[in-house]
């Protein structure tokens, strides 16, 4: 399978490398602060091609977490309400 040309960039960053070793661990929990959304979608989106797991994004705002249909390889399949709280699930292109 290929990948977009901007996961193969990320994948040379040694941070990124950190973050992925770490991120194969059963219950990892990655962190990230310091980058925009833009940037902070892009590691998501890399790490969860890099693992194959699931990827929970917790954003600080409705507008941070208005994502648009399709994200790199994921594909929004289904949003739940919880009282004010909405989530929203993406699955890979080939699972859908």
């Amino acid at each position: 399978m290929q990948t977009h040309f901007l996961f193969d960039l990320m994948a040379e960053h040694p941070r990124f490398q950190e973050m992925l070793q770490e991120a194969k661990k059963p219950g990892a929990v990655i962190a990230a602060s310091g980058l925009a959304g833009a940037q902070k979608m892009h590691l998501a989106c890399a790490l969860a091609e890099a693992t194959g797991r699931p990827l929970l994004v917790l954003c600080e705002s409705e507008r941070e977490a208005a994502l648009p249909e399709t994200v790199g390889s994921l594909t929004r399949v289904k949003q739940y309400f919880y009282g004010k709280i909405m989530v929203t699930r993406y699955e890979k292109e080939e699972q859908v």
